[in-house]
């Protein structure tokens, strides 16, 4: 007797999708898919400091996330030579975020972007495996103005409609490398200062420098910023164990030549008139939210002395006021004065021992003065 097989009944349907790679515009957010040692290949150009920031967003349908991202300037990237890579913590599905500026602001960029995912026994060893996902690119301006006050505020989300940029702000730095910022034009009189907080996660350093940006670690001997430059550590690590310590709070202001020391050995004067950069460093494979506000400061008055010369409070030279606070000392006499010009008669001043304190900048200096009249 014949038994008739079952048959299964199916329908097929196939589609294709279009992918294609090549050159981004600001804003856009782009479909794409990867498999198993590929690297897929994306570009954007920046014209100046107005948009010469780039921030990445790229998100995986796959629960298992992507590989990795890396970002190269004026030239395309490869897993050796980079300017910028963040990759997949394991185990996440987490978007990719990725933030980076050039070191000349002002100057035509162009930013090449990988997605990649790697050879397929490295990649199943991650939990990792081929996906379609979205990249999300968005220029920042990285000019801030002179004037006061906050003027970065921290990323916290997400923006629905474009995600590589921050709901609330831009203030997001990652794997590694620098978010620079220009202030241009400051006057040679005034001081640049910044002061930097940390709301999520950790960063490394906060740097000042004028004429250009600063750079790790060329710009550095003994963790101190040479030439007219100038860092803070928010991250410094035990010399013995190589633990970090880190903190969430940075200010910092351009040296005008007054401060401890004065007057025999007074700090330098790293005022000078032009652009200044402003570097906020992430450690490499973390990423950091923060807060960053500027002000121009304005150098100390002096008053006049003895001889009625004013100091130029212009000047890159000028001192801060000195002023005495005359304590016991030996008994001492009125000396003469001048008063309209004119010289007042008096008894005559014995040797007097006079114990002075120094006050500026905050801090006190006590001298003794041996004076004869």
């Amino acid at each position: 007797m014949h038994t008739p097989q079952d048959r299964g009944i199916y329908r097929l349907t196939v589609s294709q999708l279009q992918y294609t790679e090549g050159e981004l515009i600001n804003d856009e957010g782009r479909p794409g898919c990867v498999a198993y040692g590929q690297m897929r290949r994306y570009k954007i150009v920046t014209t100046a400091a107005r948009d010469a920031t780039l921030s990445i967003h790229a998100l995986a349908q796959s629960q298992s996330g992507l590989g990795a991202i890396y970002v190269g300037e004026n030239q395309p990237p490869n897993e050796r030579s980079y300017a910028a890579m963040v990759m997949r913590a394991q185990p996440s599905s987490e978007p990719l975020r990725l933030a980076i500026s050039p070191c000349a602001l002002r100057q035509r960029t162009t930013w090449h972007i990988g997605v990649m995912l790697e050879e397929e026994d490295l990649a199943v060893s991650r939990g990792v495996r081929p996906t379609q996902f979205t990249l999300t690119v968005h220029l920042e301006s990285a000019v801030l103005k002179h004037r006061g006050g906050l003027l970065v505020s921290p990323r916290t989300a997400d923006d629905p409609s474009v995600p590589a940029k921050g709901s609330g702000g831009d203030g997001f730095v990652c794997c590694g490398v620098f978010k620079h910022y220009l202030v241009p034009n400051v006057p040679a009189h005034l001081s640049l200062s910044a002061e930097l907080s940390v709301t999520q996660g950790v960063a490394r350093a906060l740097y000042l420098k004028g004429g250009s940006c600063a750079s790790f670690p060329d710009d550095l001997k003994d963790e101190a910023c040479i030439g007219h430059c100038d860092v803070r550590w928010l991250t410094r690590f035990n010399p013995y164990d190589g633990a970090p310590v880190s903190t969430s709070h940075a200010q910092l202001a351009v040296p005008n030549g007054v401060g401890e020391g004065c007057p025999a050995r007074c700090p330098p004067d790293l005022r000078e008139a032009g652009d200044w950069y402003i570097g906020v460093q992430a450690l490499p494979g973390t990423e950091a939210q923060f807060s960053l506000s500027i002000e121009l400061v304005e150098p100390e008055r002096v008053k006049p002395g003895l001889d009625g010369h004013v100091c130029d409070p212009n000047a890159p030279s000028c001192r801060g006021p000195y002023t005495l606070t005359l304590e016991s000392g030996a008994t001492r006499r009125s000396c003469p004065r001048r008063e309209g010009g004119a010289l007042l008669a008096a008894t005559g001043c014995a040797i007097a021992v006079v114990h002075a304190m120094t006050t500026r900048g905050g801090r006190t200096r006590r001298t003794h003065w041996y004076r004869l009249s």
